[in-house]
């Protein structure tokens, strides 16, 4: 715990650095800047701790403005986003503390693997800026949303004097809470991927680069690509030392083998990094994705009632993006791990491909074996065993969203036709 507690601290000051918040420079032995991976996470960290404090303060006191609203579902949607929002984002702070540690240790695994992944990360914060502006104006959309929809319930206790401005400004804060952490975790998350994703795709281009080449019997004509992938041998071989250049059929056949070997290492690493990261990232990702499906069920419904009720256009589009910005991020989480697992696959699919066509009894006994490793670390994501992270759990996601949608019109049907029952009876009492 006193590690974890250490790395979290150190994982912030990396973070300010970078956002010019802190003038001491960290350093390696080497001199080199160490962990700039972590560039958003300053933005991570600042929003958990700032927002997280000042919406439990203002939630439960913000519930009260809807408890007078005639729909018991709309006031089960508000309880659900102003209750369960901060829950699940103290959920997200906490396992984002205590999976720190582990997330040194991948960041250790993929700077040894490739000395590039430094470089590339020291440029990603130019490349994701954009994408930080395009969350920054979802945010901002989901404040509007908030404001149309709920403007004849805000306004009015504005109005009445029943409700600061203070507590105004917090219940913006407190219904957008969960958006913005959960926006920033999935950036973090898709920035990591997609560095794996990368590693795994030039695994399988090297791979059909050295087999389909295996035949030539030209030396000159091999794709000597060392420089361009194999820039660090030395998890493998220790310091890393040039590969001769292959003079006849011979070396040239060694020369393959040794660099079909080379990739099956390789890829086993990238499998259990990307093990590792699922990891660390479960029970985050369980947290937002359940989170999400609930609260599309209820903006589902409320799009039908506005439908049904022909409310004016203003609410109309609010609804329908309240069910855009729940079902998006659901998406565009689970989807760098759909690349990453297809991407491994195309190594099985590859390898096997080419085990019909060499004669070579060496590679092919090579080829058997990488093939084995494939289908004893087959790499699978999954939520801590409830599901797993691809296509179908998407459809899974759009699936219990129209069961519950239907349970929530029964309710709803219901609960119109006791109140209509109710209103008849006490009009027939007071006639008589």
């Amino acid at each position: 715990m006193v590690e974890n507690i250490y790395h979290t601290v150190k994982f912030f000051l990396y973070y300010s650095q970078v956002f010019g918040l802190n003038p001491v420079i960290l350093r390696r032995k080497d001199g080199k800047y160490y962990f700039q991976t972590f560039w958003l996470g300053i933005c991570y960290s600042l929003s958990l701790a700032a927002f997280l404090c000042f919406s439990f303060q203002f939630s439960l006191g913000n519930i009260k403005m809807f408890a007078d609203n005639d729909s018991d579902i709309m006031f089960m949607h508000t309880v659900c986003k102003l209750v369960l929002g901060p829950i699940c984002v103290g959920i997200i702070f906490v396992s984002s503390a205590l999976s720190a540690g582990n997330v040194c240790a991948v960041i250790n695994k993929l700077s040894e693997y490739d000395e590039i992944f430094q470089r590339n990360i020291a440029q990603m914060k130019y490349k994701w800026i954009k994408y930080i502006f395009l969350c920054c104006f979802l945010f901002s959309l989901g404040l509007c949303s908030a404001y149309f929809y709920n403007e004849d319930i805000v306004l009015r206790k504005v109005s009445e004097r029943s409700l600061s401005i203070y507590e105004f400004i917090s219940f913006f804060v407190s219904w957008c809470l969960f958006d913005i952490v959960s926006w920033t975790f999935i950036l973090v998350v898709f920035s990591f991927l997609y560095l794996v994703y990368k590693k795994f795709f030039q695994i399988n281009q090297k791979l059909v680069s050295v087999l389909s080449d295996y035949d030539k019997t030209d030396a000159q004509h091999f794709d000597y690509s060392d420089k361009v992938f194999f820039i660090t041998q030395k998890i493998i071989e220790g310091e890393r030392v040039p590969t001769p250049r292959p003079q006849n059929n011979t070396d040239l056949r060694k020369y393959i083998i040794k660099k079909v070997k080379q990739i099956r290492h390789l890829h086993i690493l990238l499998v259990k990094i990307s093990q590792d990261l699922n990891r660390i990232f479960s029970t985050r990702i369980l947290t937002i994705v359940s989170l999400n499906v609930i609260l599309l069920c209820f903006s589902s419904f409320l799009l039908i009632l506005m439908l049904v009720l022909g409310r004016r256009d203003s609410v109309l589009g609010t609804a329908i993006i309240w069910v855009c910005t729940r079902f998006f991020p659901t998406c565009v989480l689970i989807a760098p791990f759909c690349l990453v697992s297809n991407e491994a696959d195309k190594t099985s699919a590859l390898v096997h491909l080419y085990m019909s066509k060499v004669e070579d009894i060496e590679l092919r006994n090579e080829l058997q074996v990488f093939s084995m490793q494939l289908n004893n670390r087959k790499l699978t994501f999954t939520t801590h065993g409830f599901f797993d992270l691809d296509g179908r759990t998407i459809l899974s996601v759009v699936g219990a969203s129209f069961a519950y949608l239907v349970v929530l019109l029964q309710f709803h049907m219901t609960m119109s036709s006791l109140k209509g029952n109710k209103d008849n009876s006490t009009q027939i009492n007071s006639m008589e």
